[in-house]
């Protein structure tokens, strides 16, 4: 996919996502989000799973938890693109 940067078109190849979810643990996290993604795949080196506080956490987005003991996924967040890096920039 191509974006309008400026005067410039970048090549898209991927997106960064948050979810809000209850898991028993971080691999059913990780099979929950999985499960969830179909236009390609999580790098995984690239992701973090941590365990939050629905209390203290941002009420915006924890509000979307109606019930803490069930697992499943109760928010996505929008997708925020990258282009494909440029040569010589560092990973």
């Amino acid at each position: 996919m191509e974006i309008p940067n400026g005067a410039v078109m970048e090549t898209v190849v991927g997106y960064y996502r948050n979810f809000g979810l209850g898991a028993l643990s971080e691999s059913a996290a990780r099979y929950l989000v999985s499960q969830s993604i179909v236009d390609g795949k999580i790098d995984w080196n690239d992701s973090s799973c941590k365990e939050i506080n629905l209390r203290t956490f941002d009420k915006e987005i924890s509000a979307h938890c109606k019930d803490p003991n069930q697992e499943g996924i109760w928010y996505r967040s929008g997708q925020a693109l990258f282009p494909r890096e440029k040569q010589g920039d560092v990973a």
